[in-house]
């Protein structure tokens, strides 16, 4: 009523029409018309998580297995982390074990055979084209991501300690040291969505540098603010290019989940050559020194019975038994 009026008036003294051209009624607004986002998976990605992906893309495929921290199947099989165990086999294979009404026993005796599947879990097949595989990475990030931001923090937790996922430090030595590098479990601390990402990246596109958060000092050009506005908590691939891993000078690499030096590469082969060795002379047989001996006796004979030669020296004789067989001897007599 009169509240009413007195706010029309007030309204149409300010220079406001009041007044409506349908019959009183408010004009509704006009909807924005709808426009579909025709974008694929791989360009709704953040810019970090661009990287990452095809970091890893460009790697040789690899199995959950083979990339997880070492001892994931050991994990994976104690029947403390079952639940664990079957909340990661729901997030890759969309399965609902953690919905289900089995009893503990015969859910540990179902666990070896889950364990060995998700043991063979590869992510994004390799195998397609380049444009299929980016896509289907980046569609499995972002759908794991999602998922993972979904849990609970001790969710999160527990799948980190299960697949290994470990953070990178560096620790400054004495006066004059080189620092050290240092791996060490997630842990508690952790953002969940940090968390999350990390979890993420390595699941779609298993590696073990996927499983790392690089928290080095000056390891990347950016502040932790504007890469996490990249959608980079801190992934130890998008660093490692510009930012190598060494350890008081040494090069290290990632093996299982620990700090090693690398073995150092092959020496070339080398051409093998052969020696030169004279041959020795054949030796003489015995039986041709002996019948050598022989037709020098008879000879001697000969000349011996003729009368026309002189009898053999000793050193004739001498001559005559080299050769000869061990004990052997020659022995020279007038008949």
């Amino acid at each position: 009523g009169e509240a009413s009026a007195s706010a029309a008036a007030i309204l149409g003294a300010t220079g406001v029409d009041t007044t409506s051209s349908s019959g009183g009624k408010r004009k509704a607004a006009a909807q924005p018309a709808y426009k579909r986002d025709e974008r694929t998976a791989w360009e709704k990605l953040q810019p970090g998580a661009t990287k990452a992906l095809a970091y890893l893309l460009r790697q040789p495929a690899a199995k959950l297995g083979a990339t997880a921290t070492a001892g994931f199947r050991a994990r994976a099989q104690d029947a403390n982390n079952l639940t664990t165990v079957e909340l990661l086999h729901d997030l890759l294979f969309d399965s609902e074990l953690t919905a289900g009404a089995k009893s503990k026993a015969d859910r540990l005796a179902g666990l070896a055979p889950l364990v060995e599947r998700l043991a063979s879990w590869g992510g994004a097949d390799r195998e397609k084209g380049q444009a299929e595989a980016r896509d289907e990475a980046a569609e499995t990030y972002m759908r794991l991501v999602t998922t993972l931001e979904g849990l609970r923090t001790y969710q999160l937790q527990a799948l980190a300690a299960l697949i290994g996922a470990q953070r990178l430090s560096s620790q400054k030595g004495g006066e004059g040291a080189l620092p050290s590098l240092r791996l060490t479990p997630v842990g508690v601390g952790l953002q969940p969505k940090f968390l999350a990402s990390v979890m993420a990246l390595f699941l779609s596109t298993p590696h073990e540098y996927a499983l790392i958060l690089d928290q080095r000092a000056g390891a990347s050009d950016k502040s932790s603010t504007e890469l996490r506005a990249s959608g980079d908590p801190g992934f130890l691939v998008n660093t490692i290019g510009s930012a190598p891993l060494y350890s008081r000078g040494k090069k290290m690499v990632v093996r299982g989940g620990q700090l090693v030096q690398p073995k150092p590469p092959p020496l070339p082969s080398q051409p093998q050559y052969r020696p030169i060795v004279q041959p020795k002379p054949p030796a003489a047989s015995s039986s041709s020194a002996a019948d050598q001996v022989d037709a020098q006796l008879a000879r001697a004979r000969a000349a011996a019975l003729g009368g026309a030669a002189a009898p053999v020296s000793q050193t004739e004789v001498e001559r005559m038994a080299v050769g000869l067989p061990p004990g052997w001897s020659v022995k020279v007599s007038k008949s």
